[in-house]
This record gives C-alpha cells, sequence and structure tokens, in this order.
C-alpha cells in the first residue's frame, strides 16, 4: 500500500490516504511466520494486536 498517513502528536492515526494498493499474495501461500508480527510491526512499538489494543482502551 502506497500513500499518506497522517498521526497526532500522540501517534493515533488521524487520515489515511491512499494512492496505492499492493495485492499480497493469499494465505495460503503466505507462510504463517510471516504473519506473526503483522505486516507493519513498528507500529504497535513491538506490542502484540492484544496488548497494543489494550493500551489504547486504557485497559493497560
Amino acid at each position: 500500500m502506497f500513500g499518506t498517513l497522517t498521526q497526532n502528536a500522540k501517534g493515533q492515526v488521524l487520515a489515511i490516504h491512499v494512492t496505492d494498493i499492493e495485492i499480497l499474495p493469499s494465505t495460503t501461500r503466505l507462510p504463517r511466520a510471516d504473519l506473526a508480527g503483522g505486516f507493519y510491526p513498528e507500529m504497535t512499538g513491538g506490542l502484540t494486536a492484544a496488548e497494543h489494543l489494550a493500551v489504547i482502551r486504557g485497559e493497560a
């Protein structure tokens, strides 16, 4: 995916403007290990998806 991601000072996404989308292989051809960290692991600061959501929700 190509485009612009706009965040506020807290790092929260405010807007996404997509200029192009790259079709990824289906999960039947993509090794499970490649999905473990997601496609953009830097977004969560190394947290798992569940941990990241808990932080966003104020539960952590």
